[in-house]
């Protein structure tokens, strides 16, 4: 059983990137495939980033061999709680640190519009004490205002400060009020049909500290961002009287 551990050991990274080619069962397939799976499910394991590979590799031979003699799974358990417990907290840190320095630029940002006479800034429904959402008129309708309770079919656009695009309506697109961001709430509800307005969202009002990711993994739309809507209303009803799937 020993002998069993020291070669398993004994492999070297090359070793281990040529048994691809000398799968030549398929017993050493699903051998490998399994072996894969292992390894791929810990690479998102924050943990993993510091672990000293041939040591990993010992630990595995050995709880394949049931060999104990160094640890048992409840220590093992232990040791990563602990260890997981460490991560998030480090991680936990970093994000506090970018969060304070992140919201004292957003305040810079939402102070410098504020100042612009093109904007103005409307009440903030969710926190009185805290700045609302910043709209600028592009074009000022005069139909019906929504409710929180309304259906709202509009257009939209949003981008970041740095002018990335996030996201763009290619048709008009319903839904009740009360179902989108808080800021998107606060200005819809001071929306006459027919309007097209520009609207700053501070973080809070958008997805705060809630990081937004493509489907891909890739970060959509960082933790703690404004985020800057341009937004058209075309109809508003209630959820009876409109249609979801075509208009009125």
């Amino acid at each position: 059983m020993k002998k069993i551990v020291f070669l398993f050991i004994a492999l070297t990274t090359m070793q281990l990137s040529q048994a691809a080619r000398k799968l030549k069962t398929s017993n050493d397939s699903v051998s490998y495939a399994l072996g894969y799976k292992i390894g791929c499910q810990q690479l998102n394991n924050p943990v993993l980033k510091n672990c000293d590979q041939q040591m990993l590799l010992q630990a595995i031979a050995d709880a394949l061999n049931k060999d104990a003699s160094t640890m048992n799974l409840s220590t093992a358990n232990g040791i990563m709680i602990r260890a997981d417990k460490a991560v998030k907290a480090q991680e936990q840190k970093k994000k506090e640190i970018a969060y304070k320095e992140s919201s004292f630029d957003n305040k810079q940002y939402l102070a410098s519009k504020k100042i612009d006479v093109k904007y103005k800034e409307l009440p903030n429904s969710w926190d009185s004490t805290a700045t609302g959402v910043l709209r600028k008129v592009l074009k000022q309708g005069t139909g019906e205002v929504p409710t929180v309770s309304s259906v709202v079919k509009f257009n939209y656009s949003y981008k970041l400060r740095d002018g990335k695009l996030v996201s763009k309506s290619s048709q008009p697109i319903e839904g009740l009020v009360s179902n989108l961001l808080p800021g998107l709430q606060d200005a819809f509800t001071n929306m006459p049909v027919g309007s097209k307005w520009e609207v700053v969202i501070p973080s809070e009002l958008g997805f705060d500290k809630d990081t937004q990711y493509y489907e891909d993994g890739r970060i959509m739309v960082p933790a703690n961002s404004i985020l800057i809507f341009e937004i058209e209303l075309i109809n508003t009803g209630t959820p009876e009287a409109i249609d979801y799937y075509g208009g009125e």
